[in-house]
């Protein structure tokens, strides 16, 4: 039986970011609500928008807008 346990968390983050030939700086938020879907297991829907600033940009490197959506599971007992 599950305990109706349902919480909602809007984290930010930084980073950096290299793909070995561009760097930059990353800033994010993400939406996430938890919520037991059966006994000892908990599921985690996210949403997540990060903007990734590319350091010396030539016309053919841009800044990065991406968008994820996700689903993380927890196990316990």
């Amino acid at each position: 039986m599950t305990s109706g346990f349902v919480a909602s968390l809007l984290p930010p983050g930084a980073g950096y970011f290299t793909d070995t030939k561009n760097k930059g700086w990353f800033g994010q938020a993400s939406l996430s609500i938890i919520f037991a879907a059966v006994e000892n297991v908990l599921f985690m829907p996210y949403l997540r928008y990060r903007f990734t600033y590319i350091q010396n940009k030539s016309p053919e490197k841009t800044n990065i807008h991406d968008v994820s959506l996700g689903v993380g599971l927890v196990f316990y007992y």
